[in-house]
């Protein structure tokens, strides 16, 4: 239950409590994310799949793909990162030319997360930067989507 203040406002244990809930959160999908594309590989068809769990791929998920039959600004993005994963950099570009910076950003949670949660007053001092960079991400993809519209 939210604990607000005199003035109506949370205080400021609870608004660190949220953060630090949100800062364990997404460094727990980033070691998720670096497994997981570890353990799949890229079917010759292109469907994915656990190594573990051969002739099980993954059903198509992109809803653009489906619905519309266009391709979304993160169409081969899970492709480019699987490849990576396995180091092969050459096929990573040809499933998204920006799956790199993806997979970087994904490796960059794991000193960013860890440090907010170990100095709270980290994320005061570099919150608007890493905001800033997530409207950026947002606007580099739907940019390289366009241009791959185009070509």
């Amino acid at each position: 239950m939210n604990t607000p203040s005199a003035n109506g406002h949370e205080s400021n244990t609870v608004i660190q409590a949220r953060c630090r809930s949100h800062d364990l959160i997404i460094l727990s999908v980033a070691v998720l994310v670096t497994i997981t594309a570890s353990s799949l590989f890229i079917r010759d068809d292109e469907h994915v799949e656990f190594t573990f769990l051969r002739g099980w791929p993954f059903p198509e998920l992109c809803t653009s793909r489906l619905l519309l039959g266009i391709e979304c600004p993160g169409c081969g993005l899970t492709r480019s990162v699987i490849c990576l994963a396995h180091g092969d950099w050459g096929r990573s570009v040809r499933y998204h030319r920006l799956g790199w910076l993806i997979a970087a950003c994904v490796l960059l949670q794991f000193p960013y997360r860890t440090m907010t949660l170990r100095y709270p007053d980290f994320r005061r001092r570099i919150g608007p930067v890493a905001l800033n960079f997530g409207y950026a991400l947002m606007t580099v993809l739907t940019g390289d989507w366009v241009i791959r519209q185009c070509s």
